[in-house]
C-alpha cells in the first residue's frame, strides 16, 4: 500500500509538473485524483470516468440527513457499473479520517471546474497514468501503481479501526476475504514509521 504523506507528495509534484506539457487545470485533476483515490478506496479506473453531476454538496440536519460531500460512482442513469457488477456507489468524501477531511475543501472548487465537460475531471486515463508516473519518478516513490492507493486507503482505514462493514462499502468489495487481501495496516504504519521528519515537513507544506 501507498500511504498517505506519500500520497499527498505525488499529488503536489504532478501539480507542479509543468515539464509534463500538458494544461495546469489537467494537473490539478490528476492531483486530485491521486488524493481521491485514496481517500475513497477507489480503482484506477473510477476517478477518470466520474460525472461531475455526481459530485453532491453537503446536506444539513434540516433534510433529515447529515452528509458532507459526496461522490456517486456508477450512476443508475449510466450504463457502467462497476467491478463488483455495483452501481449507485455513493460515498463521503473524507469521511473515515478527520486528518482527510480537508479533502472537503476541494470540492466547491472542483464543482466549479467541471462546469464544461460531463466528466468530473478533464483527463483522459493514459493522461493520468503519465503524470502518476512522474510524480513517482519526481519524489523518488519507488515501483508504484496507482491501483495501491487503493491498497493505501484500506490500510489506512484498518489502521484506524475502520468498521469493516463501512471498509467494505466504501471500497466496493464484493466479500469480506477480497476486503482483506487489500488491508495491509501493519505495512501502511511501517511506511509512516520510516517516513523521514524532512518529508513530513514537506507534507505539512502541501496541505
Amino acid at each position: 500500500p501507498i500511504c498517505w504523506p506519500t500520497v499527498v507528495l505525488l499529488a503536489a509534484a504532478a501539480l507542479d509538473d509543468a515539464g509534463a506539457k500538458v494544461a495546469r487545470h489537467v494537473r490539478a485533476a490528476a492531483a486530485t485524483a491521486l488524493l481521491l483515490s485514496f481517500g475513497l478506496s477507489a480503482r484506477a479506473r473510477d476517478l477518470p470516468s466520474a460525472l461531475a453531476s455526481e459530485l453532491r454538496p453537503p446536506l444539513g440536519r434540516r433534510s433529515g440527513v447529515k452528509v458532507g460531500w459526496s461522490l456517486t460512482l456508477h450512476p443508475l442513469t449510466a450504463s457502467a457499473v462497476s467491478k463488483a457488477r455495483t452501481q449507485d456507489d455513493t460515498l463521503e468524501i473524507g469521511a473515515t479520517d478527520p486528518n482527510r477531511a480537508w479533502l472537503q475543501h476541494l470540492c466547491p472548487a472542483l464543482k466549479a471546474m467541471a462546469r464544461t465537460t460531463p466528466l468530473l475531471l478533464d483527463m483522459t486515463a493514459p493522461t493520468y497514468l503519465n503524470l502518476f508516473r512522474r510524480a513517482v519518478k519526481s519524489v523518488r516513490g519507488g515501483h508504484f501503481h496507482p491501483h495501491q492507493l487503493r491498497h493505501g486507503g484500506a490500510s489506512a482505514d484498518g489502521a484506524l479501526k475502520v468498521p469493516e462493514l463501512t471498509m467494505l462499502m466504501r471500497g466496493r468489495w464484493a466479500a469480506r476475504k477480497s476486503l482483506l487481501r487489500y488491508m495491509r495496516p501493519a505495512q501502511f504504519l511501517r511506511q509512516l514509521e520510516n517516513f523521514s521528519k524532512s518529508n513530513l515537513v514537506l507534507v505539512d507544506a502541501a496541505v
